[in-house]
């Protein structure tokens, strides 16, 4: 049998490894490269079934390699536990064996290893994050075994892409991936290394998450040499502070920022003297203000800043301005002074006393909201001939329901020419921004309030002032309410489907999810028994967050008693 190539793991054919090159002929991989330093050597065969070939990547935990299933006859990522500050390559090139005092520490790591991997496989429903199909323990290590998929990394793609991607073309990236994350959290799963490198994107175009490790290697103190992505690890991997889903939030949010700008934030350990994120003025007006504030909050340098969830990140990401506006009114109320938090409800005082008591209220949120926005600083490009004044970016930016006008159009020009309103009623919101954004209509849209309508879809425009016909100047902004759907909503059937089927289902519907477990010896492990408190089909309130029961299977506790 001719030889294989050790990445493309296809036969080489007759002759062509003894080829001075030893190029491939299919991939023009050069066989001639050498594994690195402790590595498995060329041809490994573990469990009978895996052939080893070249390596893909390693860090303070492990080795990735490329190899062949020789059962299914397909490519697959074969991932060894090899943690190098504490364990060494035994003398058959194959064992992995503890440095001397360090057994208890080395199998401390192992288990932690077998116990996070475990976890990711249950994963295996989620498109979006890499599916684990194997693990098994042999030369006294372990090792998991993932699907290949041919694919690309998300700075590659970004490179290829000219440098970055538009909002539209991110958002359809990302936020199947956000979807996935958000039900990888609530199965306590935490990634930790989120980032340009970790992220791959198919031909497809679609996204996905890879190169789990245990949680420990992504964080200072530990015995593992760290594996920290610069820009993309927040700062609690930097010190002593718990981990958690708003660590994964800080990661995907750098990432992001990466594919609509082409830059990463600065380190987080440098952040916290200058927490400012640099977009230059060119690229900030490509990107809708809502959005700038959802990446600012999910990169809060201090974790009770930052953004919590994947949920409320898409919350934000997903909202119209105003919407992130009342988001953002809330996140500053916390950061008020005591004495400011404890806003009373209307009691039945006269209007006008809540009248000026919210006029002054309001001056103060603007205020510290001012303080607050100005850690983003949205440098001028150097190389442009266009210059905005400071006042007019601050503007676009902390007022997020506005629209930027579109440059090189001043009052001068358009004030003497007037035009008719069109009529935006029961028209999508995104759809006309889009359009006045291209620089194609006379005037912009400014979304004045977002409330429930059970006539209205949602998305659409409910009313608009002024109204449709009236005579307006070009360049006037046209505001608009805009319809969030009905308040009252059917909770999808989601009995038997997985935990992602089923918090997409929610998520689609407007609702938010939580989980609980439960045993059943109906429903298979991992299935959704139903709702906690709640059936199919009742009405609950949008945004409100519901409860789904994941069987545990049988209780296997309780076999054998009467």
């Amino acid at each position: 049998m001719a030889g294989l190539c050790m990445n493309c793991m296809q036969p080489l054919g007759e002759g062509q490894a003894e080829k001075s090159e030893h190029l491939c002929p299919h991939c023009g991989w050069d066989n001639a490269t050498k594994q690195p330093a402790y590595a498995l050597p060329y041809n490994t065969l573990l469990q009978d079934r895996y052939r080893i070939g070249r390596t893909l990547s390693l860090n303070g935990e492990g080795i990735t390699y490329v190899a062949l299933d020789e059962e299914s006859h397909s490519l697959a990522r074969v991932r060894e536990f090899f943690p190098e500050s504490i364990s060494a390559r035994a003398e058959d090139e194959h064992s992995v064996v503890p440095l001397a005092e360090h057994d208890a520490l080395y199998t401390e790591y192992l288990n932690e290893f077998l116990s996070h991997t475990r976890r990711v496989a249950r994963l295996r429903e989620l498109a979006p994050i890499v599916s684990i199909y194997d693990i098994f323990e042999e030369n006294q290590t372990a090792y998991s075994v993932a699907e290949w998929t041919d694919s690309i990394s998300l700075r590659q793609y970004i490179e290829s892409s000219g440098g970055r991607v538009e909002w539209n073309t991110a958002r359809q990236l990302f936020m199947p991936l956000l979807t996935a994350l958000s039900a990888m959290s609530s199965a306590g799963v935490h990634h930790l290394a989120i980032s340009p490198e970790t992220i791959r994107v198919m031909p497809d175009g679609k996204m996905q998450l890879g190169d789990f490790c245990c949680e420990s290697v992504h964080r200072k103190g530990t015995a593992l040499k760290p594996d920290l992505h610069p820009g993309c690890a927040a700062l609690e991997q930097y010190t002593d502070q718990r981990c958690g889903e708003y660590t994964d939030v800080y990661g995907f949010t750098a990432s992001l920022l990466f594919a609509l700008t082409g830059t990463l934030p600065k380190n987080a350990m440098l952040r916290r003297k200058d927490t400012r994120l640099l977009i230059s003025s060119q690229i900030l007006k490509t990107i809708p203000p809502h959005v700038i504030t959802a990446i600012a909050n999910g990169l809060q340098v201090a974790p009770e800043d930052r953004t919590a969830t994947f949920e409320r990140l898409r919350a934000e990401l997903s909202a119209a301005p105003t919407v992130t506006a009342s988001i953002e009114t809330m996140e500053i109320k916390k950061r008020l002074p005591a004495a400011y938090q404890n806003i009373p409800e209307d009691k039945g005082l006269p209007p006008i006393f809540w009248m000026l008591g919210s006029c002054i209220i309001t001056l103060c949120v603007i205020l510290v909201a001012a303080l607050i926005l100005r850690n983003i600083d949205f440098t001028a490009n150097t190389t442009s001939s266009v210059s905005s004044e400071p006042s007019n970016v601050s503007s676009g930016v902390s007022q997020a329901s506005s629209v930027l006008p579109q440059s090189g159009t001043s009052s001068q020009d358009t004030s003497q020419v007037m035009i008719k309103a069109p009529n935006l009623v029961n028209e999508n919101y995104e759809e006309w921004l889009s359009k006045t954004r291209d620089g194609g209509l006379q005037f912009t849209i400014r979304v004045s309030a977002q409330e429930y309508d059970d006539s209205v879809a949602e998305g659409n425009i409910i009313s608009q002032s002024p109204n449709s016909g009236s005579d307006i100047a070009a360049g006037s902004t046209i505001t608009v309410v805009v319809s969030r759907g009905p308040k009252m909503r059917p909770l999808p059937a989601v009995e038997n489907t997985t935990l992602a089927a089923a918090a997409e289902q929610l998520s689609n519907s407007g609702f938010n999810t939580a989980k609980v477990d439960a045993y059943s010896d109906s429903v298979p492990y991992g299935y959704v028994i139903g709702y906690e408190s709640a059936s199919a089909g009742d009405l609950c309130e949008a945004g409100s967050t519901v409860t789904i029961v994941l069987s545990k299977g049988p209780d296997r506790t309780q076999t054998g008693q009467d």
